[in-house]
C-alpha cells in the first residue's frame, strides 16, 4: 500500500481546540473565530449543550481535513472559567487517541476571555496534550 494509505501521520487531519461555554453561544474570542472560519462544528455543538458541564471534551468531526474539539471551559459565557475544568479537559485528552492526527492546535483555553492565568493554565495543558503532534498558542 502507498504510504498515505497505512500511515496515520500522512493524512494531514488537523484537530482545532475550540474553547467553549455549556449555553451554545459561540460569540466572542476563539470560538466566534473558529466558528466563522469552520462553520460544520457549531450546530452540533449547540445540541450538545443540553448534557456539556464545565471540562467536558466533544469530537465533531469535519467534513474535509479538520475536526475540532469542543472544550468546555465555561458553563456560561458571562462566568470566567475555572482551573479545575481545565484540568479535566487536560485528563480527559490523555485518554483519548489523537495518533491519527498531523497536528493537534492548542490555544491557551481560560485564558484570554475566560480570565485564567496562562502561567497556571500552561503547564496544564502540556501535561494534557503535551506529546510531539501539539502546537501550542499563548494568550494574545
Amino acid at each position: 500500500m502507498p504510504p498515505s494509505m497505512t500511515d496515520p501521520l500522512a493524512s494531514g487531519r488537523l484537530l482545532l481546540l475550540a474553547p467553549v461555554n455549556a449555553v451554545g453561544v459561540p460569540g466572542a474570542g476563539l470560538a466566534l473565530t473558529l466558528a466563522r472560519a469552520f462553520p460544520f462544528w457549531v450546530e452540533p455543538y449547540k445540541a450538545r449543550c443540553s448534557s456539556a458541564r464545565g471540562g467536558d471534551l466533544f469530537l465533531v468531526r469535519g467534513p474535509s481535513s479538520v475536526d475540532v474539539l469542543c472544550a468546555f471551559t465555561k458553563e456560561d459565557w458571562r462566568k470566567p472559567s475555572e482551573l479545575r475544568w481545565i484540568q479535566g479537559i487536560c485528563l480527559k485528552a490523555q485518554r483519548m487517541d489523537l495518533s491519527g492526527y498531523a497536528e493537534v492546535r492548542v490555544p491557551a483555553l481560560g485564558c484570554g476571555l475566560g480570565g485564567l492565568s496562562f502561567e497556571r493554565v500552561g503547564p496544564i495543558l502540556i501535561a494534557g496534550f503535551g506529546h510531539g503532534k501539539s502546537r501550542f498558542f499563548p494568550p494574545q
